[in-house]
């Protein structure tokens, strides 16, 4: 982590992700559904948002810190629900949960993380939000509510946007599959990438094993390279207003969707 001061930007700290990670990996990541174009435009719009300068203002006092929800952010800015961090980095969900607890960051779990969101809520001082991905089918779901309760989740948010698989037509052309399988290709990737390997890959497996759906329904879940019981996305297509709203009822913290 001392090394981190060579970096001057996230552009500097992307271009050397995309040196030490495989392409399979770098797809994950990095990538989005077929020809990329939400991908571009969702950058576009933020390329396109700038800062209006007022001269001589006392800023002394400046702070960029928000309150929502009667918690106060040091940034309007957070860390997003990302699944399978795991292959990024050993334990890479508890890693940003400390992180955003120092930096006062909001930290959404998401419900593809491998990491219990019990010890998640630990490290992040019982601040964490949990991104849901949940089948329209409320036997399912209320489990996972009581769940987040006890766990004092403060703020539930339902991802409506994946109904069905996404084609991620350049993870089919890496051969990276969620479940995750191992292929001849993706070995020879890791092979020609020795230090993520090392320290990511092999760093993991021999210390806890592969990596498990940790936070998809009301227990621990199966290891990555296997289906979970209903799918990875089995009954989301089912999802709508009514589930929504018995959600409300029962669900005293705050929604999001």
């Amino acid at each position: 982590m001392g090394s981190l001061h060579n970096y001057l930007s996230i552009a500097d700290l992307e271009h050397a992700a995309r040196r030490r990670l495989p392409a399979c990996v770098r797809g994950y990541i990095c990538g989005g559904t077929e020809d990329g174009l939400s991908l571009a435009e969702s950058r576009n719009h933020f390329h396109r948002l700038g800062f209006a300068p007022r001269g001589l203002r006392n800023v002394a006092q400046r702070s960029a810190a928000v309150t929502l929800w009667g918690q106060r952010y040091a940034l309007p800015l957070g860390f997003a629900p990302t699944g399978f961090s795991a292959i990024v980095l050993r334990d890479c969900d508890a890693a940003l949960a400390r992180v955003a607890r120092e930096e006062q960051l909001p930290f959404i779990i998401s419900g593809a993380s491998t990491v219990a969101l019990e010890r998640l809520q630990e490290e992040n001082a019982n601040r964490c939000w949990y991104q849901a991905y949940i089948p329209g089918d409320m036997q399912r779901i209320r489990p996972l509510l009581q769940r987040l309760k006890q766990a004092e989740i403060p703020v539930l948010v339902i991802t409506i946007d994946t109904c069905v698989a996404a084609n991620r037509e350049n993870l089919q052309r890496l051969r990276f599959t969620v479940p995750f399988q191992f292929s001849t290709k993706l070995l020879l990737d890791g092979l020609m990438h020795p230090r993520w390997t090392c320290q990511v890959f092999l760093h993991t497996v021999l210390t806890e094993g592969i990596p498990r759906f940790a936070n998809l329904a009301h227990s621990i879940g199966p290891a990555i390279t296997e289906d979970p019981p209903h799918g990875f996305r089995g009954g989301r297509d089912q999802l709508d207003w009514d589930c929504i709203s018995q959600i409300r009822e029962l669900w005293g913290g705050k929604l999001v969707s």
